[in-house]
């Protein structure tokens, strides 16, 4: 596996779910695929296969919630074959105290829209670690997550003052399924959010947002931006 981060966190139902739906889509939004200790298979022993994934990753994701002991002896391998890693945790004092003087992503999960706030911040801590260590990050396609919904980071905005519309443009592209039958994209093409009647930006540059496709529109040339697509979207 190329270009991958390799996930060290506890297993259970509730980190499950963040994995799986905050974790994951922000990894793979960046360009890198997800992996963690549950999905490598191979007859070796558990430990010989994580310092392996550890020592080939591009970088680590490390959930230290909870003070796991497994997940502080996998961080420490980590560190001690000086790779990259992006610390999260819902309660700093579950931070080692070794690695407390480094930055961390810190969550509460009671929080008003906490996941969306997560998502955000860990989308731009992977992607700027990544432009640091000099490693491409392509947009792709925009990730398409269970009951129908999307997820992108907002990349730019417009706002159309004079008839009071927003527009978002997406990291990424909506697949061709989505667009009308369409059998290629133009090769500078755009795919922006688009908030009718909405006066300011209720997004911003760098978040991450979750939304359905109510409609998406012709590609059209505008005074802002050539060869885009307007996307009707819910939230």
């Amino acid at each position: 596996m190329e270009n991958f981060c390799f996930v060290v966190m506890p297993f259970s139902d509730s980190f499950n779910e963040i994995y799986e739906e905050i974790y994951i889509p922000a990894i793979q939004s960046v360009g890198l695929e997800p992996l963690r200790a549950d999905a490598i298979y191979d007859n070796q022993a558990i430990i010989h296969d994580i310092k392996q994934s550890i020592q080939d990753a591009t970088l680590i994701l490390a959930e230290v919630t909870g003070r796991n002991p497994n997940v502080n002896y996998e961080l420490g391998i980590a560190h001690a074959l000086e790779k990259e890693v992006v610390i999260v945790t819902s309660n700093s004092e579950d931070v080692p105290s070794d690695y407390r003087h480094l930055r961390y992503i810190r969550y509460n999960s009671s929080g008003i829209g906490w996941d969306r706030k997560l998502s955000s911040e860990l989308t731009a801590t992977l992607r700027a670690v990544l432009d640091r260590l000099n490693i491409p990050t392509t947009p792709g396609l925009v990730l398409h997550l269970d009951n129908g919904f999307y997820q992108a980071e907002i990349v730019k905005i417009y706002q159309y003052e004079s008839k009071g519309h927003c527009f978002y443009q997406l990291n990424g592209l909506l697949p061709l399924s989505e667009i009308n039958g369409a059998k290629s994209y133009h090769s500078d093409e755009s795919h922006w959010l688009a908030d009718w009647n909405r006066e300011t930006p209720r997004f911003a540059v760098g978040e991450t947002v979750k939304f359905k496709v109510a409609k998406v529109g012709e590609l059209k040339t505008w005074s802002h931006v050539s060869n885009a697509r307007n996307v009707d979207f819910v939230i």
